[in-house]
């Protein structure tokens, strides 16, 4: 079996999973370990046939499965190397949050698990799907499969008001922009010579449309980016996404957070590098993709900043995250015709700080997930102390917090460390990306303080938690699993970042349209203790050692803990003083009262200090979020007399039909001589009726 063939077995078996979970839901202690085993499977056979793909930097495929000759479309299982990279995603993600599901599923106690696990498997062959379709018509029925499996996980919970509503505002707005995705697929479909849905006539076809329609191309490049930018959570299209991925549970809320977003990347790139050459388009939608990312990373991060619900504020990370990856991208193809290493090396970037963002991004999700599950609480005011009730949460949250914020030598630092290289100093002749890239490095110190909310209001300070629910401890291991691996690779990828560099120069060289792809060498340097950038064919222009760092950080600390010690200074505990009174230390660090508030006394209680953190900077930037205010139309009460079928149809029929039964019941009087009448009457009916007939 070659690649492909081995990565269709494990979409199959996650089809097959699903329908065995959903035979066995009603067994709640069941279902879940079984769904584990199928998606453990999948992940077995479809890890190893995309790394194959990576190491010999080939592509596979299956042949056709499915032939529509009428259109010239065909389902065919294609593994590329950029689809390598996502599968390789995907099987190492599914299996840690569906084994974080086992235990955090039953505390949904009134719901059924038949529709979680069935769907959560199908949302992963969705998945998969996607990046091996060969097609555009297949990619969209994989495309929109995954939405609505996606959509009914949000609203999994389906007797909360919110859920519902975030799940219609998320089901009518990405189903709109796939509506735009097929439309340009159809157009390319028609523009074709033959008519064909394929990849490859994709890609013929626009590279025609660039010399002699260019106005159409633009068109089309314009609805599929609105389409892939909607699933991206690209502000203002993403605005589904804050309200969606709270909704549901926190496995799938993980999934979403972590793998879902970056699809849309995925469906970016597919269509900007492997799909249009690189000419003046590139230059044009390179900007206009750069310029889109620069705003969600503003406009996510700030916004994030303002929450105080931990799961809301993770979202808008999503937000804010995916930013960054598309500046960098953007930059990347605008750079295209002008300088290939240079430009290869800024998608490089976004697409590491993909892979970085998945790792801590899915991970933080967890450890929200984590707090409710053992707090019953995710707004950030309700709790505090939870370090001490769940270190190892703890701990996995502050790697996750720290990674985001591009603290080194975390994975985030890495490719923010690249994504600035490649936008601050490396596009000559465009001070837009210098400032792009400067608005980017401000809004990550942003980032840390959000992150330092977060950590500050749920795991510092005495525990908000009962004794004895404090005695309980931290999560149970299946939850605590998939958080400690992902905290591993950021500190893996932080520290050797060619563990992920290494595969991912091979998945964007495959799709780069330049006729020479640089080596991995001449762009990151070969040395797998760090990285040496040297995009413009001369000496370096960026090193980044983190082993030389992280042991420089680790003698400052010594050192810093050897003064300390020397000292020998007794230490104190004392009460805080503020303004000639004693106060509680959680009230004067934290607690803001506005003008129209009561001034502040013992009635404040700590519970408020994530919502009073940084009010200053959330009140100078309260408007940041973009909201449209929607007219309030009347209701046509008139016109809609006409579609009121209950009034003028259904309803008089009731009632007649209530007489007739009304005056049928009195003629049952229980008077036998009554009945014999009836008869004598219903004989005589029929007689004539017979005669009438006969004549």
């Amino acid at each position: 079996m070659n690649a492909a063939q081995l990565v269709l077995a494990g979409w199959g078996l996650l089809i097959c999973g699903a329908a065995a979970c959903a035979v066995v839901s009603a067994r709640r202690n069941l279902v879940g370990p079984l769904a584990f085993l199928f998606v453990v499977g999948s992940s077995v056979l479809v890890l190893p046939a995309a790394l194959s793909v990576l190491v010999q930097n080939r592509a596979a495929e299956t042949g056709a499965l499915l032939a529509l000759p009428g259109v010239q479309a065909s389902l065919a299982f294609r593994v590329d190397q950029l689809s390598a990279l996502f599968l390789l995603i995907t099987a190492v993600i599914a299996p840690l949050a569906t084994l974080y599901s086992i235990p955090y599923m039953l505390k949904y106690r009134n719901q059924g698990l038949l529709r979680y696990y069935p769907l959560f498997l199908l949302f992963f062959a969705g998945l998969i799907g996607v990046v091996c379709a060969a097609d555009w018509l297949f990619f969209l029925v994989f495309w929109e499969f995954m939405t609505v499996c996606s959509y009914f996980l949000v609203i999994f919970t389906k007797e909360d008001r919110t859920a519902a509503r975030a799940g219609l505002k998320y089901i009518v707005m990405t189903h709109g922009a796939t509506a735009l995705m097929l439309i340009a697929a159809i157009v390319t479909w028609k523009t074709a010579q033959p008519h064909s849905f394929s990849f490859e006539a994709a890609k013929a076809t626009m590279a025609q449309l660039a010399a002699t329609r260019p106005v159409l191309l633009h068109v089309l490049l314009a609805l599929w980016f609105v389409g892939f930018a909607t699933k991206a959570g690209v502000l203002p299209l993403g605005d589904w996404l804050p309200d969606a991925y709270p909704a549901a549970p926190s496995g799938a809320a993980a999934v979403f957070g972590g793998m879902m977003s970056k699809f849309g990347i995925y469906g970016l790139l597919r269509v900007f590098l492997d799909m249009v050459p690189a000419c003046e388009f590139s230059t044009v939608w390179g900007i206009v993709i750069a310029v889109a990312g620069a705003s969600s990373i503003f406009l996510g991060t700030l916004s994030a900043l303002a929450q105080d619900d931990s799961k809301r504020l993770m979202s808008f990370h999503v937000i804010g995250q995916i930013g960054y990856m598309l500046l960098a991208i953007g930059a990347g193809i605008y750079l295209l015709p002008v300088n290939g290493a240079l430009a290869a090396l800024a998608i490089m970037a976004g697409v590491f700080h993909l892979v970085n963002n998945v790792c801590y991004k899915t991970l933080l999700f967890f450890t929200a997930g984590s707090l409710s599950f053992r707090a019953g609480e995710t707004n950030l005011n309700r709790l505090s102390g939870m370090w001490t009730v769940m270190p190892v949460t703890g701990v996995a949250a502050l790697i996750g917090s720290l990674s985001i914020a591009g603290v080194p030598p975390f994975n985030g630092f890495a490719s923010k460390w690249m994504i600035y290289h490649a936008t601050i100093l490396g596009v000559p002749g465009m001070p837009l990306f210098l400032l792009l890239g400067i608005l980017a490095l401000f809004v990550s110190l942003v980032t840390l303080a959000s992150f330092l909310k977060f950590l500050g209001g749920a795991f510092m300070g005495p525990t908000a938690l009962r004794e004895e629910e404090a005695e309980k401890g931290d999560v149970p291991f299946a939850m605590q699993f998939p958080q400690m691996f992902l905290a591993a690779l950021c500190i893996a990828f932080g520290l050797v970042p060619m563990l992920a560099l290494a595969g991912i120069h091979r998945a964007v060289g495959a799709v780069l349209p330049v006729q020479s792809v640089p080596s991995l060498s001449s762009l990151v340097g070969n040395s797998w203790a760090g990285l040496q950038l040297s995009a413009f064919g001369g000496e370096a222009t960026g090193v980044w050692y983190p082993v030389v760092v992280l042991g420089a950080l680790a003698v400052g600390m010594a050192f810093a803990y050897w003064v300390f010690r020397l000292g020998a200074a007794p230490r104190r505990a004392v009460d805080m003083w503020q303004c000639g009174a004693l106060v509680d230390g959680a009230l004067a660090r934290y607690l803001v009262v506005e003008p129209k508030h009561e001034p502040a006394t013992a009635q404040f209680e700590a519970r408020f200090q994530a919502h009073g953190l940084y009010s200053c900077f959330k009140v100078a930037f309260r408007s940041v979020y973009p909201s449209v205010p929607l007219p309030h139309a009347g209701y046509p009460t008139r016109f809609m007399k006409i579609f009121d079928v209950d009034a003028w149809l259904f309803g008089p029929l009731v009632r007649l039909g209530n007489r007739l039964t009304g005056a049928l019941s009195r003629t049952h009087s229980g008077v036998p001589q009554m009945y014999l009448i009836w008869q004598l009457v219903g004989l005589v009916a029929v007689v004539v009726l017979l005669a009438v007939w006969a004549n």
